[in-house]
């Protein structure tokens, strides 16, 4: 896929102000699936807003549990645990830009959700009744986890768990897009693994990508998610945008022409039309929680950029 990611995401911003009706209603949330309190959950994130949501995903986890067993109520479940494995996820990374790197809880909490995701992903492609569509759901959930396993493996200095998670994570968001090509969330996932294998190279992109640089690979993959606003759209965000601020100093692209989709040309076209579509999405006009004073992850992304650019001064401001 080789669109024009800048005209896209300038484009996109002209259409946010007539695509977001709002926040529902406290009453309306209530009544909501796992599917769609995901992405306000998420979004809720960008402010540091995180308390309502593990309150309001503990409480379905609790009415699942306690509900008669079946593979429908499996497969709820099992999203809720996610959603919740995904805000510790979430909370841990805000804390890196906030006061605290690392909270022992989160991370046992974080670890304790994301095993009960994977239990019940097996359960349910264990069960003969389950259709298409939940067989495909158990697959990207599965994935999901273990490719949050994998990374958080990956950050505690255990390489080689880290690679089985991954190659475990690579198999199942590959089942579930060829099940239902639908899940673009399967995207997000499979971008950051083939992007990612590829800039640690060493042994792990040899075991799992035979050697090959599949950087660009991963990036349409992550662009392909956020054409088609997957439910994980401020994570996918903000990740691309990270990935190609990176792309302006990895010494792999010196030599690239202008023209080149990885030059630092384009790539700096690039960070800065995700940086433009993060403020105008998310942080354009008055905050939606009367405690958001700004997001450092943001700010610092800026910065960086701003580095890149030799403008010393905004990036001052920003840092």
């Amino acid at each position: 896929m080789k669109t024009n990611f800048t005209i896209f995401c300038f484009a996109f911003v002209l259409l946010v102000s007539a695509e977001v009706s709002g926040r529902p209603l406290s009453s309306d949330i209530d009544k909501l699936t796992a599917d769609e309190m995901a992405p306000l959950a998420l979004e809720d994130s960008m402010y540091y807003h995180f308390d309502e949501w593990f309150e309001r995903f503990q409480g379905e986890i609790n009415r699942l549990e306690s509900a008669t067993p079946s593979t429908e109520n499996r497969v709820e479940l099992m999203k809720y645990y996610f959603n919740y494995t995904g805000l510790l996820g979430e909370l841990t990374h805000a804390l890196a830009f906030t006061s605290k790197y690392q909270d022992t809880k989160i991370a046992a909490n974080f670890i304790l959700y994301s095993n009960r995701v994977k239990d019940l992903a097996h359960e349910v492609l264990d069960d003969d009744s389950k259709s298409i569509e939940q067989e495909a759901e158990a697959d990207l959930f599965l994935g999901a986890a273990e490719g949050y396993i994998g990374i958080f493996e990956y950050g505690q200095g255990n390489l080689f768990q880290a690679l089985v998670n991954g190659f475990q994570a690579d198999n199942h968001l590959e089942k579930a897009l060829l099940l239902n090509p639908n899940l673009v969330d399967g995207y997000f996932g499979l971008g950051m693994y083939r992007y990612g294998n590829s800039r640690l190279g060493g042994i792990s992109n040899f075991i799992m990508q035979g050697a090959k640089d599949l950087r660009q690979v991963g990036l349409d993959h992550i662009e392909r998610a956020i054409l088609k606003k997957a439910s994980s759209l401020p994570l996918a965000l903000k990740t691309l945008a990270w990935f190609y601020i990176s792309e302006q100093i990895n010494p792999k692209n010196k030599n690239l022409p202008s023209e080149h989709p990885l030059s630092q040309h384009k790539t700096r076209q690039n960070a800065w039309a995700l940086l433009i579509e993060l403020e105008n999405r998310y942080f354009k006009g008055s905050a939606p929680h009367p405690h958001f004073r700004g997001n450092k992850e943001i700010a610092m992304m800026k910065a960086l950029q701003y580095v890149l650019d030799n403008d010393y001064n905004k990036a001052g401001i920003e840092f």
